[in-house]
Protein backbone atom coordinates (compact mmCIF):
# COMPACT_ATOMS: atom_id res chain seq x y z
CA UNK A 1 0.00 0.00 0.00
CA UNK A 2 3.08 2.27 1.00
CA UNK A 3 4.60 1.70 -2.44
CA UNK A 4 1.40 3.97 -4.19
CA UNK A 5 2.71 6.52 -6.52
CA UNK A 6 1.71 10.06 -4.88
CA UNK A 7 0.69 11.34 -8.07
CA UNK A 8 -1.69 9.01 -8.42
CA UNK A 9 -3.60 9.21 -4.45
CA UNK A 10 -3.28 13.06 -4.89
CA UNK A 11 -5.69 12.05 -8.35
CA UNK A 12 -8.00 9.86 -6.07
CA UNK A 13 -8.26 12.71 -3.61
CA UNK A 14 -9.36 15.16 -5.64
CA UNK A 15 -11.51 12.83 -7.53
CA UNK A 16 -13.50 12.35 -4.09
CA UNK A 17 -14.77 15.72 -3.78
CA UNK A 18 -14.86 15.13 -0.24
CA UNK A 19 -15.12 17.83 2.21
CA UNK A 20 -12.77 19.31 4.71
CA UNK A 21 -13.63 17.56 8.00
CA UNK A 22 -13.06 13.64 5.79
CA UNK A 23 -9.66 14.65 4.57
CA UNK A 24 -9.09 15.11 8.18
CA UNK A 25 -10.46 11.57 9.68
CA UNK A 26 -8.71 10.40 6.56
CA UNK A 27 -5.14 11.56 7.25
CA UNK A 28 -5.90 9.82 10.80
CA UNK A 29 -6.52 6.27 9.53
CA UNK A 30 -4.82 5.85 6.27
CA UNK A 31 -0.64 5.18 5.99
CA UNK A 32 2.10 5.57 3.67
CA UNK A 33 1.58 7.86 0.59
CA UNK A 34 -2.24 7.84 1.23
CA UNK A 35 -1.72 9.43 4.42
CA UNK A 36 0.49 12.20 3.05
CA UNK A 37 -2.02 12.82 0.31
CA UNK A 38 -4.95 12.87 2.57
CA UNK A 39 -2.90 15.58 4.90
CA UNK A 40 -2.23 17.96 2.03
CA UNK A 41 -5.82 18.21 1.32
CA UNK A 42 -7.18 18.16 4.45
CA UNK A 43 -4.15 21.26 4.86
CA UNK A 44 -5.25 22.86 1.83
CA UNK A 45 -8.86 22.39 0.72
CA UNK A 46 -11.11 25.57 1.05
CA UNK A 47 -14.63 25.04 1.39
CA UNK A 48 -16.49 28.47 0.21
CA UNK A 49 -19.70 29.82 -0.31
CA UNK A 50 -20.53 32.43 -2.93
CA UNK A 51 -23.76 35.05 -2.70
CA UNK A 52 -24.96 36.57 -5.50
CA UNK A 53 -27.64 39.57 -5.86
CA UNK A 54 -29.07 42.43 -7.13
CA UNK A 55 -30.44 44.98 -5.60
CA UNK A 56 -31.09 48.73 -5.87
CA UNK A 57 -29.78 48.29 -9.51
CA UNK A 58 -26.36 46.79 -8.10
CA UNK A 59 -24.86 43.42 -9.32
CA UNK A 60 -22.27 41.57 -7.28
CA UNK A 61 -21.29 38.62 -4.90
CA UNK A 62 -19.64 37.92 -1.91
CA UNK A 63 -17.30 35.04 -1.23
CA UNK A 64 -17.76 33.49 2.11
CA UNK A 65 -15.85 30.51 4.11
CA UNK A 66 -16.52 29.10 7.18
CA UNK A 67 -12.69 28.50 7.82
CA UNK A 68 -11.81 31.05 10.76
CA UNK A 69 -8.75 28.92 11.58
CA UNK A 70 -7.15 28.64 8.00
CA UNK A 71 -5.97 31.80 6.82
CA UNK A 72 -8.63 32.43 3.55
CA UNK A 73 -8.01 36.26 1.98
CA UNK A 74 -10.08 35.75 -1.49
CA UNK A 75 -11.87 38.83 -1.95
CA UNK A 76 -13.03 38.89 -5.46
CA UNK A 77 -12.85 36.37 -8.89
CA UNK A 78 -9.39 37.22 -9.57
CA UNK A 79 -7.90 35.99 -6.19
CA UNK A 80 -9.76 32.55 -6.46
CA UNK A 81 -8.38 32.34 -9.99
CA UNK A 82 -4.89 32.80 -8.93
CA UNK A 83 -5.71 29.54 -6.33
CA UNK A 84 -5.35 26.03 -7.13
CA UNK A 85 -8.46 25.07 -7.96
CA UNK A 86 -8.07 21.25 -6.99
CA UNK A 87 -8.24 22.85 -3.37
CA UNK A 88 -11.33 24.71 -3.56
CA UNK A 89 -15.02 23.32 -3.26
CA UNK A 90 -17.96 25.39 -3.54
CA UNK A 91 -20.43 24.27 -0.71
CA UNK A 92 -23.22 26.62 -2.09
CA UNK A 93 -24.33 29.11 -4.45
CA UNK A 94 -27.07 31.44 -3.00
CA UNK A 95 -29.17 34.51 -3.85
CA UNK A 96 -29.03 37.57 -1.11
CA UNK A 97 -27.28 40.46 -0.21
CA UNK A 98 -25.19 40.01 3.04
CA UNK A 99 -24.85 42.63 5.38
CA UNK A 100 -22.01 42.04 7.26
CA UNK A 101 -19.33 43.78 8.24
CA UNK A 102 -17.20 40.54 8.31
CA UNK A 103 -17.78 39.68 4.65
CA UNK A 104 -17.06 42.82 1.38
CA UNK A 105 -19.84 42.72 -1.26
CA UNK A 106 -18.23 43.22 -4.49
CA UNK A 107 -20.72 44.74 -7.35
CA UNK A 108 -19.79 43.90 -11.08
CA UNK A 109 -21.25 44.23 -14.18
CA UNK A 110 -24.54 41.63 -15.01
CA UNK A 111 -22.16 40.58 -17.63
CA UNK A 112 -19.15 39.63 -15.63
CA UNK A 113 -21.56 38.04 -12.85
CA UNK A 114 -22.91 35.67 -14.96
CA UNK A 115 -20.44 35.62 -17.91
CA UNK A 116 -17.52 34.84 -14.85
CA UNK A 117 -18.08 34.92 -11.53
CA UNK A 118 -20.98 32.29 -11.30
CA UNK A 119 -19.99 29.96 -14.06
CA UNK A 120 -16.61 29.47 -11.74
CA UNK A 121 -18.18 28.48 -8.63
CA UNK A 122 -20.49 26.36 -10.76
CA UNK A 123 -17.22 24.49 -11.87
CA UNK A 124 -15.98 24.48 -8.49
CA UNK A 125 -19.08 22.76 -7.42
CA UNK A 126 -19.30 19.20 -6.08
CA UNK A 127 -22.14 16.46 -6.18
CA UNK A 128 -23.54 18.09 -2.87
CA UNK A 129 -23.45 21.97 -3.38
CA UNK A 130 -26.80 23.11 -3.09
CA UNK A 131 -28.24 26.04 -4.87
CA UNK A 132 -30.31 28.65 -2.40
CA UNK A 133 -33.01 30.82 -3.54
CA UNK A 134 -34.73 31.69 -0.50
CA UNK A 135 -34.16 35.50 0.00
CA UNK A 136 -37.33 37.04 -1.08
CA UNK A 137 -37.43 39.78 1.57
CA UNK A 138 -34.01 41.94 -0.55
CA UNK A 139 -35.28 41.31 -4.09
CA UNK A 140 -38.30 42.20 -6.30
CA UNK A 141 -40.03 39.68 -7.97
CA UNK A 142 -38.06 41.03 -11.10
CA UNK A 143 -34.45 40.85 -9.90
CA UNK A 144 -35.51 36.96 -8.60
CA UNK A 145 -36.54 36.05 -12.41
CA UNK A 146 -33.58 36.92 -13.66
CA UNK A 147 -31.53 34.13 -11.58
CA UNK A 148 -34.37 31.91 -12.01
CA UNK A 149 -33.86 32.41 -15.92
CA UNK A 150 -30.32 32.22 -15.56
CA UNK A 151 -29.40 28.40 -13.18
CA UNK A 152 -32.22 27.02 -15.15
CA UNK A 153 -31.00 27.60 -18.97
CA UNK A 154 -27.38 26.67 -17.91
CA UNK A 155 -26.69 23.48 -19.19
CA UNK A 156 -24.37 21.34 -17.28
CA UNK A 157 -25.56 22.74 -14.28
CA UNK A 158 -26.36 19.16 -11.59
CA UNK A 159 -27.12 19.54 -8.30
CA UNK A 160 -28.63 17.36 -5.94
CA UNK A 161 -29.92 20.10 -3.07
CA UNK A 162 -31.95 22.22 -3.91
CA UNK A 163 -33.83 25.60 -1.70
CA UNK A 164 -36.53 27.76 -2.82
CA UNK A 165 -38.88 30.07 -2.01
CA UNK A 166 -42.18 31.18 -3.90
CA UNK A 167 -42.16 33.98 -5.78
CA UNK A 168 -45.14 33.39 -8.37
CA UNK A 169 -45.69 31.34 -10.93
CA UNK A 170 -42.18 31.48 -11.57
CA UNK A 171 -41.24 29.34 -8.89
CA UNK A 172 -43.56 26.38 -9.86
CA UNK A 173 -42.08 26.79 -13.96
CA UNK A 174 -38.50 26.87 -12.51
CA UNK A 175 -39.10 23.73 -9.83
CA UNK A 176 -41.00 21.81 -12.66
CA UNK A 177 -38.29 22.29 -15.53
CA UNK A 178 -35.47 21.78 -12.74
CA UNK A 179 -37.18 18.30 -11.84
CA UNK A 180 -37.70 17.39 -15.53
CA UNK A 181 -33.94 17.67 -16.48
CA UNK A 182 -32.61 16.39 -13.54
CA UNK A 183 -33.77 13.95 -11.05
CA UNK A 184 -31.28 13.85 -9.09
CA UNK A 185 -32.17 15.81 -5.97
CA UNK A 186 -31.37 14.45 -2.72
CA UNK A 187 -33.15 17.31 -0.56
CA UNK A 188 -35.38 19.61 -2.06
CA UNK A 189 -36.26 22.68 0.63
CA UNK A 190 -39.62 24.65 0.02
CA UNK A 191 -40.39 26.96 2.58
CA UNK A 192 -43.20 28.46 4.19
CA UNK A 193 -43.49 30.80 1.50
CA UNK A 194 -44.70 28.63 -0.78
CA UNK A 195 -49.01 28.66 -0.90
CA UNK A 196 -51.30 26.26 0.56
CA UNK A 197 -48.29 24.67 2.12
CA UNK A 198 -46.39 23.81 5.27
CA UNK A 199 -42.24 24.11 4.93
CA UNK A 200 -41.29 21.08 3.36
CA UNK A 201 -38.08 18.77 3.23
CA UNK A 202 -37.29 16.04 1.40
Amino acid sequence: MNSIPLVFCNHVMANLNAGDSKYGIMSVFLTGTWKIAAQSYWRQIQEIHVRVFHVDGAWGYCIITDYIEKPFYARVLDDLLRMDRRFLRCTSISVGLVRSPRYKSIQCSKEELFGRVIPFFIQQSTPNTYLDITYIEYHPLGDVQEFLDYFQSYNGFRLRRLELSYFGQESDDFLAAWLKRDCSLLKLKLDESWPESKRVEL
